[in-house]
């Protein structure tokens, strides 16, 4: 749990200074879920989705670019 704690404190204090992100975005509800990646100010990059793909659960592969 604790682990989990410091690997979203990275990623939240790391976005200011990347240019580039790529997520994946899982389209499930997790009702006991307690680790998610930080939220972000969208309009700061532009959005590219990638391919959107799987079987019972879909995910896409999502590419942001920051905004010059």
């Amino acid at each position: 749990m604790m682990l989990d704690l410091v690997r979203y404190l990275l990623f939240k204090e790391a976005i200011p200074f990347v240019d580039k992100m790529y997520i994946t975005e899982i389209d499930i509800d997790i009702k006991d879920g307690d680790v998610f990646f930080p939220k972000f100010n969208q309009e700061e990059f532009e959005k590219v989705i990638g391919e959107i793909k799987g079987g019972k659960i879909k995910y896409t592969r999502t590419y942001y670019t920051r905004k010059k």
